[in-house]
């Protein structure tokens, strides 16, 4: 007879993670909840694998496209299962598959192509053949979207939790200007970068995304959802940008570490983000660069802000050149 643990809590406990280790060393399935709800996961050759992110899957498979890469960073783990070469991969939201491939264990899902809810029916199919059950209840599970890899690109053949949308914003070179306040001067970088990007592409600053550029701003000591300063949006808006819509961000560790480019305008920024946080994803530069800090224009006249807007185009419009070649 499987053992049956039952209860959130039992997901993180010792003695669960001890028996569910024991149970695929001896080479006997496992149910368990996921993202994508319950899963037996064992063994088995021609299952789903479990890996562990966009790295592992590169060992098995070789090199991944870098748009597919940025996808699976962002994604996983998550509800996004990569099919190449007649097999499956997924990199699953389960403490316990994580801690199994802690432990070195390789690891499948055997999964139902409709998501289970309940352990009933997933229960009453393999029976004696369960090592453990852990019933964590009633799930809400999240429809698996499904990327077929060939020929050296992929594409979506199924959308589940992560439609082709999302998927085009996970693919996508993500650029993150950064200031204080997010109010001002990374707020203009990232309008007049839209602009300036859009414009070297020959498409509309709304179609960045699906060209494979994300522009944001954030920072470092920013509030949550305000507008612009008035004299930024004034100030951009005689580039032919626009700041209307803007509202600030803090800069976050899932930001940080999301981002392909992370361009500060000052000395003292980059600082703030090395300090805080040390692993950083992507690159981290100087908007500037050899011309150094932007300075702040907050609390000067609006010519100021002017002439602040022109100094971070003439930056942005150097670094449009070195994005698209």
């Amino acid at each position: 007879m499987p053992v049956l643990l039952a209860g959130a809590d039992a997901v993180t406990a010792d003695a669960t993670v001890a028996a569910v280790i024991d149970a695929w060393r001896n080479g006997r399935p496992v149910l368990l909840p996921t993202e994508t709800g319950y899963a037996v996961v064992h063994g088995r050759a021609d299952a789903v694998r479990c890996v562990a992110d966009a790295a592992a899957l590169e060992r098995q498979v070789g090199p991944l496209p870098d748009d597919l890469r940025r996808i699976l960073m962002r994604a996983w783990p998550g509800p996004v299962c990569v099919s190449h070469g007649g097999l499956a991969y997924r990199s699953p939201v389960s403490l316990l598959v994580e801690e199994g491939m802690r432990a070195g264990l390789k690891l499948d899902i055997d999964e139902s192509t409709e998501a289970d809810t309940t352990i009933d029916r997933l229960a009453g199919l393999r029976g004696e053949a369960l090592a453990v059950i852990l019933d964590a209840g009633t799930l809400s599970p999240q429809a698996l979207t499904v990327i077929e890899m060939a020929g050296g690109g992929w594409a979506m053949s199924r959308a589940g939790a992560i439609d082709q949308t999302a998927l085009l914003e996970l693919a996508a070179r993500w650029i993150v200007f950064v200031c204080t306040g997010n109010t001002c001067r990374s707020p203009m970088a990232e309008a007049l970068a839209r602009k300036t990007l859009a414009d070297r592409l020959g498409c509309e600053p709304g179609e960045l995304v699906s060209r494979g550029y994300r522009v944001l701003s954030a920072g470092v000591a920013a509030g949550d959802g305000d507008a612009a300063s008035g004299e930024a949006v004034e100030a951009v808006r005689t580039l032919g940008a626009s700041l209307d819509e803007h509202r600030s961000q803090l800069l976050g560790v899932d930001l940080v570490a999301q981002a392909d480019e992370l361009i500060a305008m000052t000395r003292g920024h980059l600082l703030a983000i090395l300090t805080r946080y040390p692993a950083i994803g992507g690159t981290m530069r100087l908007l500037g660069g050899v011309g150094g800090d932007v300075n702040d224009p907050i609390g000067g006249p609006p010519e100021m802000y002017v002439a602040c807007a022109a100094k971070i185009h003439e930056y942005v419009e150097r670094l449009s050149k070195e994005l698209v070649r």
